[in-house]
């Protein structure tokens, strides 16, 4: 039922703290700063009655349903097969977005704008440059009291072809349309990358041990059985601190305040997709991993989840 029926339904909404009747089109302003209220819906010939709480925000039926991204600001890309939020399934997730982007991309700051139905544009900054298997994280710059507006859209990138292979969104210009790697010589061929099993690229990652922020990890071993290909020393999305000699991860993931949204796993994890390649004929063999770095806030060596779930009595990651 809508709060317009109400009268003709012998019913009224009462807010308890200032006695007002909160009548349909009313202005909020008589009820201050308040960011929420405690209300009586009354049937005033039984004066039966129930009590619900209605959060003040502002809403909008102007829904997001495209992401655009771009390397220049001028030349701008269609994002496909954007994935929709599961409540709302007119309005972008902000979580899980996924872009095929050119290769001339890669490990570049690539900028993303949200476009509503309306036609409004809502930029985004994103917290590190793109790499494949890197899980970005954008931030609005200013969401113009659209509440549809994601607050941040985390986004993974992967890389194909050249920008020429790619949706371009009409009425936008720039864009070289050339990999950088060929020199500027205009082959815009890229190479070719297959991902692999543990049968060709094996890691010894064991997921019953945590790996905890600010201590030094066990080496974590990477063996090659593909005789014919060559380990390369520059893993992809390592975390910081962490290094790779050719045959082991070792070191200290070394983490920012920053790197915890609470938004994921309510801040005490961090995962990063790594992407161990190695170079075979002109083909690039990619074996990605999960990495899962625990939070220690107190740096006692004891990660924040387990601490939390002792508290609770709680078993179990």
């Amino acid at each position: 039922m809508k709060i317009e029926d109400f009268e003709k339904k012998g019913l009224e909404m009462i807010e308890e703290e200032s006695n007002l009747a909160v009548t349909n089109n009313m202005s909020m302003d008589a009820f201050g700063q308040r960011t929420f209220l405690k209300v009586l819906v009354r049937h005033k010939a039984s004066i039966t009655y129930d009590q619900f709480v209605i959060h003040l925000e502002n809403y909008s039926d102007d829904y997001v349903g495209r992401i655009e991204y771009s390397l220049d600001g001028k030349a701008w890309y269609l994002v496909e097969n954007v994935k929709m939020d599961e409540k709302n399934s007119e309005n972008i997730s902000y979580r899980d977005q996924h872009i095929d982007a050119p290769t001339n991309f890669r490990y570049k700051e690539v900028k993303i704008r949200a476009v509503s139905k309306e036609g409004n544009y809502y930029e985004y900054q994103p917290d590190k440059a793109a790499g494949a298997g890197a899980e970005v994280a954008y931030k609005v710059l200013d969401r113009k009291d659209n509440n549809n507006v994601p607050d941040k859209i985390f986004v993974r990138y992967t890389f194909s072809g050249t920008e020429k292979d790619k949706i371009k969104v009409p009425g936008t210009s720039g864009g070289s349309g050339e990999n950088p790697d060929s020199g500027g010589s205009g082959n815009t061929e890229s190479v070719k990358e297959v991902l692999v099993d543990g049968s060709v690229i094996a890691i010894d990652l064991d997921t019953n041990r945590d790996i905890v922020e600010q201590q030094p990890i066990r080496p974590i071993h990477i063996q090659l059985f593909d005789k014919d290909a060559e380990l390369l020393l520059e893993i992809e999305n390592l975390p910081k601190g962490l290094h790779f000699n050719g045959a082991e991860i070792t070191g200290t993931p070394e983490m920012q305040e920053s790197d915890w949204d609470p938004a994921y796993y309510g801040g005490l994890h961090k995962e990063f997709i790594i992407r161990i390649r190695a170079k075979k004929e002109g083909v690039l063999l990619v074996k990605e991993e999960k990495l899962c770095i625990r939070r220690d806030k107190n740096r006692n060596g004891i990660p924040d989840y387990e601490e939390s779930d002792a508290k609770t009595g709680k078993e179990g990651k």
